[in-house]
């Protein structure tokens, strides 16, 4: 009997706190502590320096000491016309890996997440009419995700901050009625298209939802916002697009590089989303479709559409979950705000002790991770190091290089010129307006292109070959004008041309 007593008495207490917890309305104190756990997430995972990093920091390196580049200046082929889509990121990455190396992209993610959290929190708060319980919840799911799959040393860091951004003042001109709200989303505009050219037309995607989202149908709910001032402003940022060092060319960049079939089979950001990549995110697709389900009324066209074509996105492709998870911030909050209403808002001092000495504590610890957080930002971590100094001391500068995919980026930082890096888009001829090399370059991992042609065609001096190139690996000790000088672990090898 004092068993059961016990048990009955600590039931009623957790349903007390729960009630309380459902009724309570976090101070803003708590709310802010609450909006650094995320956080948590960045100091435990290791910091490294992502693959396409070497070339985006290479590229504002050439850009600083020689101006905009419209010929590819990397690589050995010649005279292959190039649009370098990032180049403001580029020079603001190099800037800032020259001045403060590795820590200093360190200190710029983790600003750069501080501005991303305060943005899906405004969002949040915006159209779950001020509720912070709700708010930074919400925020603090899709950050962590933002960060677990997408937050890296890449231009699309701006991508989220940007688009983050351009759905916030667009609410908030629906929410106010002010058109004033909506100046910023020419500049937007120009930012994007001289960060990320590529996606640019991203901006005029998410804009979609609210030209047709006017239209009042019976199951959606009733929207009574102007259209022309979205109009203009939506030409006008298609004016400012034009505000680039390569003009039509960085606007249109998207079409001619993406869609294209061996790049979605090569690249893994490329290939569809799916149950092992992306488990994550089919969760998150279900727990969106409950909320949908809790609210029980009429559905937010805008919103939904919203939803529903960036979900589109992300199926076709793992790198369009990104998108999906930004818009992602405003169904979730409509959907969930009528939960709870303002009658049950109730600021108990009780739970507000304990919630505060819970997120102080969590606080404490992520300070204290963060300190101690050196040894997980990992800068000599470079499988090409040990091979970019053994180039050097053969004073290889000038010579013809090959390198797969992966190897490219760094190889060409520390001055030497490639076969092919990781801009894919680069070696279309869509792009180029010379040669499809990415198709060769596929062909050849594919055994369709005879190894000995290929080597003999570009004449290489050197031949550096990964793992993962195994038709390369197989026959390279077949072609007896090479001999190999380096070799990790059967991992990475490097063949050099025996001179005559």
């Amino acid at each position: 009997m004092l068993i059961q007593k016990g048990n009955t008495m600590k039931k009623n207490k957790i349903k007390k706190f729960l009630n309380d917890y459902m009724k309570w309305e976090p101070p803003k104190i708590v709310v802010f502590i609450s909006l650094f756990i995320p956080f948590l997430f960045l100091f435990l995972m290791d910091f490294k320096l992502d693959n396409d990093f070497w070339f985006l920091i290479n590229t504002g390196k050439y850009i600083i000491n020689n101006g905009i580049p419209h010929i590819e200046p990397f690589t050995i082929h010649s005279n292959l016309s190039f649009v370098a889509q990032q180049w403001l990121t580029d020079i603001i990455f190099y800037l800032i890996y020259n001045k403060f190396n590795i820590y200093g992209m360190y200190i710029f993610i983790l600003i750069s997440n501080t501005i991303i959290v305060f943005l899906l929190y405004k969002i949040s708060m915006l159209i779950s009419n001020n509720q912070r319980k709700l708010s930074m919840v919400t925020s603090a799911i899709v950050d962590i995700m933002l960060i677990m799959s997408f937050l890296t040393t890449r231009p699309q860091v701006f991508d989220i901050i940007l688009l983050l951004l351009e759905l916030y003042l667009i609410e908030l001109y629906i929410k106010r009625n002010n058109k004033k709200c909506l100046i910023g989303l020419p500049i937007i505009s120009l930012l994007m298209i001289n960060l990320h050219a590529s996606v640019w037309p991203m901006l005029f995607v998410f804009l979609l939802p609210y030209y047709v989202g006017r239209i009042n149908l019976k199951f959606t709910t009733k929207e009574n916002y102007e259209l022309k001032p979205l109009i203009i402003v939506t030409i006008i940022m298609f004016v400012f697009g034009f505000i680039n060092p390569y003009g039509i060319e960085a606007m249109t960049y998207l079409f001619n590089s993406y869609g294209i079939d061996y790049i979605n089979e090569l690249i893994g950001e490329m290939r569809p989303l799916t149950i092992e990549n992306g488990i994550m995110s089919y969760i998150y697709i279900l727990f969106i479709i409950i909320t949908y389900l809790i609210k029980g009324s009429k559905i937010n066209s805008r919103y939904t559409l919203l939803l529903l074509g960036t979900i589109l996105l992300s199926l076709q492709h793992v790198k369009g979950e990104l998108f999906f998870l930004i818009s992602s911030i405003i169904i979730v909050n409509y959907n969930l705000k009528d939960i709870f209403s303002e009658e049950n808002k109730n600021s108990s001092t009780e739970i507000n002790k304990k919630i505060k000495i819970l997120l102080l504590t969590i606080l404490c610890i992520i300070t204290l991770i963060s300190f101690s957080n050196k040894k997980n930002i990992k800068e000599a971590e470079n499988y090409y190091y040990e091979i970019s100094e053994i180039l050097k001391e053969n004073k290889a500068e000038s010579s013809v290089i090959y390198t797969g995919y992966n190897a490219g980026a760094y190889i060409e930082y520390q001055g030497f010129k490639c076969y092919i890096d990781p801009r894919a888009e680069v070696f279309l001829k869509s792009n180029n307006k010379k040669e499809d090399i990415f198709i060769e370059y596929y062909r050849l991992q594919n055994g369709k292109i005879n190894i000995k042609d290929f080597i003999d065609k570009y004449k290489f001096d050197y031949i550096i070959i990964n793992s993962y190139e195994s038709i390369l690996d197989t026959y390279i000790d077949e072609i007896k004008e090479y001999t190999q000088i380096y070799n990790k672990n059967n991992e990475l090898k490097l063949y050099k041309r025996i001179e005559e």
